[in-house]
């Protein structure tokens, strides 16, 4: 049997519920391999239990399971296209979007429970996943307008310079990326260009020397007034800031880079934000601040996704980061500024 979880957990109930359902009798078969057949289609395409006439009667807690299981979902429906459409194998196919061997089994179990084929569902898959999909291929570029690269060194700058009191030095700071998506298709891959035109950094986010947790309320204020003031932007990324004593200090620890706790965050945040309905985030920034002690020489490209800024003898180094399918991180991102800093 496979290993359980969440995922397997909420299939395997459902199954039990369509088999006490369903009964025995005249009729009884037919009815069962119809709520079998919605079962594998709502584990395997990603689509709202709304879709399903048959299974939604059944009294399960299918809200909390359909936000409980979003990840799980979505990665066993896009492992399963990469299988039905790109030809790849069950191994590099769970690789590729990180999915557990078990809930891709537990999918391919319920398929072939129902009659159907990874062909045959592939055929009927949510568009969404399929933009999934689309996204893997995709090779992402973030481009900083001025006001937003102004925006968020000067909150940074006020999180290092200014001392919160309680005998913290500084404190990070967290904010929102609003800006627009365009891309230019290729045979092989997509450029995503996202131009980010406007940073709100959250007043109310909760923050230490260390660490900084962003406020639910803040995201919905801040989405109020975008959509008042500037309808035609999204949340395109988020950004947070990493303080250090020095110069020094910030280089030998990689600053600029995501740390273990940014990285468990992701999932929840993306979360708050499917909550007010907004799930088009593509990138995070750490904005890594420090003096240095003398002035810098403006502005120098330390790797694709990687800016280092100085202005007098602050340092701000500005690493970006993509965020996957699976809710995790990589580095494959090219960050441009609109001009060098004065």
């Amino acid at each position: 049997m496979s290993k359980s979880s969440d995922y397997i957990r909420a299939c395997r109930r459902i199954e039990n519920a369509i088999n006490a359902a369903t009964g025995e009798g005249a009729g009884s078969h037919k009815r069962r391999t119809a709520m079998l057949r919605e079962l594998a289609e709502w584990a395997t395409t990603f689509y709202s239990i709304e879709s399903y006439e048959r299974i939604s009667t059944l009294r399960l807690p299918w809200k909390a399971w359909e936000r409980e299981l979003y990840r799980a979902s979505r990665l066993v429906a896009a492992a399963i296209l990469l299988v039905a459409l790109d030809g790849l194998t069950k191994a590099r196919a769970i690789g590729f979007v990180n999915v557990p061997p078990a809930d891709y089994d537990e999918a391919i179990r319920l398929l072939s429970l129902a009659g159907l084929s990874i062909n045959d569902i592939a055929s009927r898959q949510s568009p969404d996943i399929k933009n999934d999909l689309a996204a893997v291929r995709e090779r992402l570029h973030v481009h900083l307008e001025p006001r937003a690269l102004e925006d968020v060194l000067l909150a940074a700058a006020e999180g290092y310079k200014v001392s919160p009191g309680k005998g913290s030095r500084f404190t990070e700071v967290f904010g929102l990326c609003f800006g627009s998506v365009r891309r230019a298709h290729r045979k092989d891959h997509s450029n995503v260009m996202v131009n980010v035109s406007r940073i709100a950094t959250q007043l109310r986010a909760r923050a230490t020397s260390n660490s900084v947790f962003p406020n639910a309320k803040s995201l919905a204020a801040q989405l109020q007034v975008g959509q008042a003031f500037f309808p035609h932007l999204d949340i395109v990324g988020d950004y947070h800031t990493h303080p250090y004593r020095s110069l020094a200090e910030l280089r030998r620890n990689e600053g600029w880079g995501y740390s273990t706790a940014d990285a468990k965050s992701v999932p929840d945040f993306l979360d708050d934000l499917r909550r007010h309905d907004r799930d088009a985030t593509h990138f995070s920034l750490v904005v890594a601040v420090a003096e240095g002690g003398k002035s810098g020489a403006g502005t120098i490209r330390k790797a694709p996704n990687v800016v280092q800024i100085s202005i007098r003898d602050l340092f701000f180094v500005i690493g970006a980061y993509r965020i996957q399918l699976d809710a995790t991180y990589d580095d494959e991102v090219q960050l441009k500024l609109s001009a060098a800093v004065p």
